[in-house]
């Protein structure tokens, strides 16, 4: 692991924003399908609408932390293995 050579001490370089901005769109859009998925199912099922927003709340949380971090991290792997990054 590469460390950042203006802090010493082993402290990881920080992300890049161009990877941020990748893994936030990313996680943002898979949020939004499971938002819709979520409601459109739980309202055809019959659930009434305090059910379906607690439901659509951890589904999407979920849908956008487990988008999120692997998105990250495949990005900044990618920006590392570039050339003349």
């Amino acid at each position: 692991m590469t460390t950042d050579p203006q802090h010493p001490g082993g402290r990881p370089p920080a992300p890049r924003p161009a990877a941020l901005a990748a893994a936030a769109q990313s996680a943002l859009l898979g949020a939004s399908f499971a938002l819709v998925l979520s409601f459109g199912l739980f309202m055809l099922m019959g659930f009434g609408i305090d059910a379906t927003l607690v439901w659509m709340l951890a589904l999407g949380l979920l849908a956008f932390g487990a988008t999120f971090a692997p998105t990250l991290l495949i990005a900044r792997s990618r920006e590392r293995r570039a050339p003349g990054a």
